[in-house]
């Protein structure tokens, strides 16, 4: 076996005789209860192997913050999903072009006319 470290050989006790580091530490180990407690990320639990998939574990560890992320899925889906995201952005259209954007030009229009009446009376 060789040592990680400096690639020299390893005793019989897993230890380098040229560095003194331990050669044969293990890439993948079991973590303790208190590497589980605070580790934030994803693991591989015992258990799950075989190529098996384990549990969605994205969301369940660590604090939900303001941020993160949100996994969307607009092309799949049935037929009433995809007529309900349609109906939605026509919605969302239909507000801005005949409502939002005529009280916007409404309200610009008035202020125009109010600063040209202040400044034509001065």
């Amino acid at each position: 076996m060789r040592c990680e470290t400096c690639g020299g050989p390893v005793d019989e006790n897993e230890y380098c005789a040229a560095c003194g580091a331990r050669g044969a530490e293990p890439r993948v180990h079991v973590l303790t209860r208190e590497e589980q407690r605070a580790y934030r990320g994803v693991t591989i639990e015992a258990g799950h192997g075989g190529g098996e998939a384990g549990p969605d574990v994205r969301f369940e560890r660590g604090r939900r913050g303001f941020c993160g992320v949100s996994y969307v899925r607009l092309g799949g889906g049935s037929w009433l999903s995809r007529l309900a995201v349609a109906l939605g952005a026509a919605a969302l259209a239909a507000f801005i072009l005949f409502i939002a954007l005529p009280a916007a030009l409404a309200i610009a229009a008035l202020g125009a006319a109010s600063w040209f009446l202040y400044r034509l009376f001065q």
